[in-house]
């Protein structure tokens, strides 16, 4: 009796999103706030940096809302902190709301448009809202500034072959 093996793509799909999210982390730069004092000595970028991670850590397990919320604050407080953008778009691409997830992405990319893996991500979303040829942009975009990312050319490979 021969045994099939089933592969769920969603659950591949969260795999790869949060293996993403590691990368995205180690991304957190610190921002200017403009003032000759060094932002990282302030208690809201204390704050911020301690909210992203515990965003990161809830966001492995079922407290979706609370990590998309800590993670928000972050956003708020810090606009210009692409990783922060990039992993609410994560959160949202979890959740299903792709159109929610696009417009976080995009925000990412503005900041980071050179940033391989926000194109990657980028990639993948636009895979999953069946924009193939907007797809293919992204990941040949994310090939160009990251030659030796892997799952950006496996993507591709596979985005290609639709």
């Amino acid at each position: 009796m021969a045994h099939t093996v089933k592969i769920y793509p969603q659950k591949w799909l969260f795999g790869v999103i949060a293996f993403l999210l590691i990368p995205l982390s180690l991304s957190l730069q610190s921002c200017s706030p403009g003032e000759d004092t060094p932002i990282e000595n302030t208690e809201e970028y204390e704050q911020a940096v301690s909210d992203f991670y515990v965003s990161l850590g809830a966001s492995q397990t079922d407290e979706a809302r609370f990590a998309f919320n800590k993670m928000n604050e972050v956003a708020q407080a810090f606009p210009e902190e692409a990783a922060a953008w990039a992993n609410l778009g994560v959160y949202a691409m979890r959740q299903g709301n792709f159109d929610l997830a696009a417009d976080r992405i995009a925000q990412a990319a503005e900041l980071r448009p050179e940033n391989a893996d926000i194109l990657y991500l980028a990639g993948l979303i636009e895979s999953r809202r069946g924009n193939t040829e907007q797809s293919i942009t992204y990941l040949r975009s994310g090939i160009n500034a990251d030659p030796g990312h892997l799952r950006i050319r496996y993507a591709l490979l596979e985005e290609l072959e639709r």
